[in-house]
């Protein structure tokens, strides 16, 4: 009876301790483990399919990229600094370093030829794409860049081969020049604060015509900088083509540094076409110095002795101009000039006219050469006056005063007026003449002739006065007399006047023709003779002698 009693409780405690797991373990909610924070924030998320990388900045960075920079810059000074970079960063026998070095000096070969390079040495690595472009260069072979190209120097440097640019390019230099402006502005847009492609970009528009485009550029890259003087040079040689001669002026003041060739020959072709004759000449003799046979050069020389009154030199420098060969006596230039020098210093009325003869006829058969027709009606008029042909002067007047208001032109005109009897405009002349310069004795004279003329007799007296006063026994001291004997009232004083004109000066012929008019309306005709004959003695054959001369005594 034991045994089974045993076995009852032992299946009872079993079931307990199950009863009491399966209790414990439904009383209980399983969480989950947590995983570590920082595990959860880097688990990254992979799609489908995957987005490649950026690509890499086209722009290369460090020393590499300053020195190309400084390179694009196209001064002198930033050359500079891009060669002491390769050096300091011992790239001098680098691929990159030798083929910047190149590239500079090529630079300055050819934008800068007046500059001594800074590069000694050049040697480039010859299996370049810089270095082809190099070849081009030197070969004159102007190749333009790809398309495609986004290459700063690629877009500027094949430009090299056109310089230096010709004045007058053929048909197939200006396709060339045309050619490359896209490239070349495309160029400038990317690297607007370099003088390297405006420089180039207005030599190209310049070739093609568009001056005004070619101005805007130089300007820009003078602007930039005032180093890159090429710009300069070529911006104040347009101004001279367009007649802006002050502005041509003004911007070679400008100029610092050292001599660049080509700038005296620049300022003297500006003094020339001002008309400012004293400070042409100087820059003309040194130009000649050193280059004595430029027939342009020589042909400036003669018209500036011939225009100053030097008729012997003119004719000296003329001569020297004829023995450069048979094309030189043919020069329409020099045949103007020869006949110039003819009409000042012909003897007789048969070769003065042949002279004028001359004028007239080369003047007729070139009337688009500015240049011809500046000489032809400045000669021309300066004849008219001296015949009293006050018809035919007026003819050349406007022209004359178009091309320079100078004193010449406008003491000229002045006469022309006056002998026309159109008093008024020769008076608002007069007064241009005398404000240039009121200590000017020529100017004040004019002025006061036709103040006399208009009646402006006060402001007359008051300029002849005070130059009396200050004025030396001589010439110009007898013409002030004169033109006060032309205000006296009483004939006494008008005789007095005239008398001290004709001892200042014996060869005053306005005076001597005074003394004769004064005696003739007093009817003193012997004593008016006797005056002309001493007219007659100074002014042989002057025209206003003939009136006289048909109505007084032998």
């Amino acid at each position: 009876m034991k045994r089974p009693l045993f076995k009852f409780y032992s299946v009872l405690f079993l079931l307990c301790i199950l009863i009491t797991i399966i209790v414990s373990c439904a009383s209980k909610t399983v969480e989950p483990l947590p995983l570590p924070e920082e595990t959860v924030q880097t688990v990254p998320v992979v799609p489908a399919h995957p987005e490649p990388a950026p690509p890499p900045s086209p722009e290369p960075s460090g020393v590499t990229q300053d020195i190309r920079t400084a390179i694009e810059k196209g001064m002198p000074t930033s050359m500079q600094n891009a060669l002491s970079m390769i050096s300091s960063n011992g790239m001098e026998r680098s691929e990159f370093g030798r083929m910047m070095t190149a590239i500079i000096a090529e630079i300055y070969k050819k934008v800068y030829p007046d500059l001594t390079s800074p590069v000694t040495t050049v040697n480039p690595p010859q299996i370049n794409d810089y270095q082809t472009i190099l070849q081009n260069i030197e070969a004159g072979t102007y190749l333009p860049p790809s398309n495609s190209s986004e290459d700063y120097l690629e877009l500027v440097l094949p430009f090299l081969a056109l310089l230096p640019a010709s004045d007058t390019p053929d048909a197939e230099q200006v396709a060339a020049y045309q050619s490359a402006l896209p490239s070349l502005e495309i160029a400038r847009s990317m690297r607007p604060q370099s003088v390297l492609a405006s420089y180039c970009l207005g030599v190209a528009y310049n070739a093609t015509g568009r001056l005004d485009d070619a101005e805007e550029a130089w300007t820009h890259a003078w602007t930039v900088s005032n180093e890159c003087y090429p710009a300069a040079l070529a911006l104040a040689k347009l101004y001279l083509k367009k007649a802006k001669n002050d502005d041509a002026l003004n911007i070679l003041n400008k100029m610092r540094g050292p001599a660049i060739k080509g700038t005296e020959s620049l300022l003297a072709d500006i003094y020339l076409a001002q008309k400012n004759w004293n400070a042409a000449e100087p820059l003309l003799a040194s130009l000649l110095a050193a280059s004595p046979k430029d027939g342009k050069l020589l042909l400036d020389m003669a018209r500036i002795k011939l225009e100053k009154g030097n008729t012997d030199e003119a004719r000296d420098t003329l001569n020297t101009y004829a023995k450069l060969g048979k094309a030189a006596t043919e020069d329409r230039t020099y045949r103007l000039l020869d006949a110039a020098v003819q009409l000042e210093t012909s003897s007789t009325d048969a070769a003065s006219d042949a002279a004028v003869d001359k004028i007239r006829s080369l003047a007729k058969n070139y009337p688009d050469d500015a240049e011809i027709q500046d000489i032809a009606s400045s000669f021309l008029l300066d004849n008219a006056v001296k015949q009293y042909n006050w018809r035919e002067a007026s003819g050349y007047v406007d022209a004359a005063l178009a091309s320079a208001r100078n004193r010449r032109n406008l003491g000229n005109a002045i006469k022309t007026e006056e002998g026309l009897k159109n008093y008024t405009q020769a008076l608002a002349l007069a007064k241009e003449l005398f404000q240039m310069d009121p200590s000017n004795d020529e100017g004040t004279l004019a002025y006061i002739s036709t103040l006399i003329y208009t009646g402006g007799y006060l402001d007359a007296g008051r300029l002849i006065n005070n130059r009396l006063e200050a004025l030396q026994p001589g010439p110009v001291r007898s013409r002030y007399y004169y033109q006060r004997s032309r205000l006296q009232i009483r004939d006494e004083m008008e005789l007095a006047d005239l008398q001290s004109a004709r001892y200042e000066d014996s060869r005053n012929l306005d005076a001597l023709i005074g003394l004769i008019e004064y005696f003739k309306e007093r009817n003193n005709l012997q004593r008016a003779a006797f005056y002309l004959k001493q007219a007659q003695a100074v002014a042989p054959g002057d025209q206003r002698l003939i009136p006289y001369e048909l109505s007084l005594p032998n």
